[in-house]
């Protein structure tokens, strides 16, 4: 009776996971098939599921655009702030990890309450500081925001994967004559890749979709990122469904090969940094 039970459970268990998963792929699922059809096709009620042809007119529209670059333009601000925000997190969360002074919690929880602060009340004040150094436009002052922005959360996971490290693998290092920057990125640093990978998996998505932070500092079209390139096909009383979706569905490409090529790390960083 109990394992007719726990099968009967396990069953339904399986069936509302599976209509959670099609509820949430529904809509990639429906652009992707709309980025094949035609503007009259998309608008035709009742709609196909299917398209009538593969059009691949809307994806050589996209790649004729200014988007190719600009897809560039936002790995490159990507790549930027992961090196930045992974070695400042790194280095902060070690150093917490392995310090217990006066004061240490209540500077990390107003290091953590910082992100509450909503990202619009600093837009002027930032757009102004970058006019002032001559660095609007540039890649490397959004950068600089997007470190900012992501190095809270980035050093409370980094200090959660050190803390899982026990600190007798850095007194034994000591005791063989490494210093403490030695044994940090001999011993330790090596044992938490995982939580690493994880953490520049999150801030690449963060970076690839924020678009406030770049549509008030990148005001041209060669420097702009996706998320901005994006909106150049949704303009007033004039917006190209077909190609939205053509681009949006090119946009997925970069996540996708990240996180497939990374997957099984950024599981166990999930996982790892959850012991805590």
């Amino acid at each position: 009776m109990k394992t007719r039970h726990f099968r009967a459970a396990h069953s339904i268990q399986v069936i509302l996971k599976l209509l959670v998963a099609a509820v949430m792929l529904f809509p990639i699922l429906w652009s992707f098939l709309c980025s094949f059809k035609t503007e009259t096709e998309i608008f035709r009620f009742p709609p196909n599921f299917f398209p009538e042809s593969l059009n691949f007119e809307n994806y050589r529209n996209v790649w004729d655009s200014n988007l190719p670059l600009q897809m560039w333009n936002s790995v490159k601000i990507s790549l930027y702030t992961i090196a930045g925000t992974l070695l400042l997190s790194t280095l902060a969360g070690y150093g917490f990890s392995r310090s217990n002074w006066k004061g240490m919690n209540i500077l990390l929880y107003i290091l953590i309450g910082t992100q509450m602060i909503p990202g619009l009340s600093n837009v002027i004040t930032l757009y102004i500081t970058g006019n002032k150094l001559n660095a609007l436009n540039t890649h490397w002052y959004v950068a600089l925001i997007y470190i900012a922005s992501n190095a809270p959360t980035a050093v409370w996971l980094m200090k959660s994967y050190f803390s899982n490290i026990p600190r007798a693998l850095d007194e034994a290092a000591l005791v063989d004559g490494c210093t403490h920057v030695q044994a940090m990125f001999r011993i330790t640093l090596p044992l938490v890749r995982t939580g690493m990978v994880a953490c520049a998996i999150l801030i690449f998505v963060n970076c690839w979709n924020e678009f406030l932070i770049a549509m008030t500092m990148l005001g041209r079209t060669r420097v702009k990122t996706y998320s901005l390139g994006l909106r150049a096909f949704m303009v007033e009383n004039d917006i190209s469904w077909a190609n939205v979706c053509a681009a949006t569905m090119l946009g997925l490409v970069p996540m996708l090969v990240l996180f497939l090529s990374m997957q099984r790390s950024f599981l166990e960083g999930l996982t790892s940094g959850a012991v805590k």
